[in-house]
């Protein structure tokens, strides 16, 4: 890491604290909190998602706040709910959806996207997202 990294991190944290503050109409150490609750989340989704070994379409929080992680089973669902996180059933795995992103990659490197903008895992609606080109 360069000597300016650790000071452009904080001044990226800074800034997402301040947009968060603003947006949510709340003081800065609240959002200082809210953020540091969230990555804690995001971790220990992580870490479930490992544990699930591909049994899993990601996780996310939901509006609420709250950890959820997609399982593709009733074991996984235990697993989920053991660790502290609300499971969510899905049908495909992070795998099969970033595989079909890849695909999606390969096709724009070689033949052009099109007329299509871009393309995402939307992980709540357990899908790929295509979105068209502005017209």
């Amino acid at each position: 890491m360069s000597p300016a990294a650790p000071h452009a991190f904080k001044a990226q944290v800074l800034e997402f604290t301040e947009a968060l503050a603003a947006q949510k109409g709340i003081p800065a150490d609240v959002a200082t909190k809210r953020l540091a609750a969230q990555k804690g989340l995001g971790d220990r989704g992580t870490a479930l998602e490992t544990q699930l070994a591909g049994r899993s379409g990601g996780s996310y929080l939901d509006d609420n706040g709250q950890l959820v992680v997609t399982t593709l089973d009733a074991a996984g669902d235990g697993v989920v709910t053991r660790g502290g996180a609300r499971p969510q059933r899905v049908d495909d795995s992070t795998a099969r959806l970033n595989g079909i992103v890849s695909q999606l990659d390969r096709i724009a490197a070689t033949s052009g996207a099109g007329s299509v903008q871009g393309w995402y895992v939307d992980v709540p609606g357990n899908s790929v997202v295509v979105t068209p080109a502005a017209v």
